[in-house]
């Protein structure tokens, strides 16, 4: 959980989005392709993160095995990893919203994210922990981190959708071309 939450959930994957979006959106110069940006990043980073997620929940053992976990482990911790995963997916839409906010000048709430998934987890674990004693809290810390992560992505969106007039997200004013848009998210490792 540490390595996704640092790969992907401090700010680096959100910055290489910025900085491409801000490129895009400035040398478009008409009309608000911004937009038209996000959501086509969106339905590709979808399809990318979300095939990850799934290829890591059926490999969990392998992977962990890879590590050289005990046998007996093998199997806490893959159950543990699979409650997890989601959060790359997670995480990766709420760095688009974090990186389109910021191209709308608006800063405070992916400056909050951190702590609304803190709070998200902490919460999780506390539950985990009323609810089954110490034993029960590694399962609440992995599910807890993917609901910090929905938690983030849905406070992104909810906003990034306020700053966008209703009509932007169904007609958008450009359609940049799928091959730069697959520029954009293989740019991203190196980000």
């Amino acid at each position: 959980p540490h390595l996704l939450r640092r790969l992907l959930g401090e700010g680096s994957l959100s910055m290489t989005l910025t900085a491409w979006l801000v490129r895009h959106d400035v040398a478009q110069g008409q009309g608000d392709p911004l937009p038209a940006l996000a959501s086509g990043l969106f339905r590709r980073l979808v399809l990318v993160l979300g095939g990850l997620v799934l290829l890591g929940m059926l490999a969990a053992p392998q992977l962990l095995a890879f590590l050289a976990l005990s046998p007996e482990a093998l199997a806490e911790g893959s159950s543990l990893l699979r409650l997890c995963l989601p959060y790359v997916l997670l995480a990766g839409m709420a760095a688009l919203g974090m990186a389109v906010l910021h191209c709308r000048e608006v800063f405070w709430l992916p400056a909050l994210s951190p702590v609304i998934f803190n709070v998200v987890v902490i919460s999780a674990m506390l539950a985990g922990w009323l609810a089954g004693g110490t034993e029960a809290v590694p399962a609440a810390l992995a599910a807890g981190m993917s609901a910090g992560g929905l938690a983030q992505w849905l406070a992104q969106w909810g906003y990034a959708r306020r700053v966008f007039p209703a009509t932007a997200m169904e007609s958008p004013a450009a359609s940049p071309s799928g091959r730069e848009l697959w520029g954009c998210l293989g740019r991203l490792p190196l980000g």
